[in-house]
């Protein structure tokens, strides 16, 4: 299972979609199997109104908000593979993005919401690829044999961070989006999974642990900047806290945690304080992407 992040404002206006004014507020979709399959949720960003969007039987999964608010793209098997798909923010209109027969996961949106980034496992190598919204034409995004994970896109549409596995750990690497002037952002920890970029572009929040959590190993949320300074751990429960996701502000944090004995959602702000939980029920809820949302005055 994986993830996605908001590139885009958070504040309340008005923006114009032709000739119908809509009302932009912020609201955190996720997923969740709390009735059954694995379904995509969504709830205000104080964790209220909560309702699900999916309900096609299948596993449905990895949500996330395009920069604009006004869709949402997902991963579902309901066509038998795991494949992308986009849906209204009400869950109407759900369409398969892309054809062919490779498995896809991991969207993640450009910031100019055009395109969107997937992994796509062709001869079982993940590889990144760019998918037009309006056509559904794909392509290869970066021509490289390394296995790329959790690929998200700069607030400014340069540079991609990405998980690379190593031998020994789970490293941060940044390049540009043709797979070029790589670098590794060193973070504290042997396993820093999951990135995602602030809306500022200057920070990224990641899970770190000091043994993979496959071990039993805790995974805490941590903020490093893009420099690879000022690494600081925010949580400190010893548990398994992961797949962080900033508010389109980028004041707060969204992420998933094992604290309570089951997957809920939290949310606290980027200096770790005010800690509270949005979801409270005995199934998984997971994976958040926090991003504005379109919906009529």
């Amino acid at each position: 299972m994986t993830i996605r992040t908001s590139l885009s404002f958070s504040f309340i206006c008005t923006v114009a979609t032709g000739a119908v004014a809509q009302n932009v507020a912020d609201e955190i979709v996720f997923q969740s199997d709390r009735l059954g399959s694995l379904d995509i949720f969504a709830m205000a960003s104080e964790g209220t109104g909560q309702r699900r969007l999916t309900s096609s039987g299948a596993a449905d999964y990895s949500p996330t908000i395009s920069p604009d608010g006004s869709v949402i793209a997902f991963v579902s098997d309901r066509d038998g593979t795991n494949h992308v798909f986009i849906m209204d923010m009400d869950g109407g209109n759900q369409r398969r993005l892309t054809a062919g027969i490779d498995e896809e996961d991991e969207p993640a949106w450009a910031p100019d919401g055009e395109s969107l980034y997937l992994r796509r496992h062709v001869s079982g190598v993940p590889e990144i690829w760019m998918v037009e919204i309006e056509t559904g034409a794909a392509e290869p995004a970066v021509a490289n044999d390394v296995a790329y994970n959790y690929a998200t896109v700069s607030p400014v549409g340069t540079r991609f961070i990405v998980n690379v596995n190593r031998d020994d750990g789970m490293e941060i690497w940044m390049m540009d989006l043709e797979g070029n002037d790589l670098r590794r952002v060193r973070t504290r920890t042997a396993w820093a999974m999951m990135p995602r970029w602030s809306p500022d572009g200057l920070q990224i929040a990641y899970g770190a642990a000091e043994t993979p959590p496959f071990m039993g190993g805790a995974v805490e949320i941590h903020v490093i900047g893009v420099d690879g300074n000022n690494d600081r751990q925010l949580t400190t429960e010893e548990t398994v806290s992961e797949y962080p996701c900033w508010s389109p502000d980028g004041n707060r944090i969204v992420f998933q945690s094992f604290r309570d004995g089951d997957f809920e959602l939290y949310v606290m702000n980027v200096d770790g304080s005010g800690m509270r939980a949005l979801t409270d029920n005995e199934h998984f809820d997971g994976r958040p992407s926090w991003g504005p949302t379109l919906q009529p005055f």
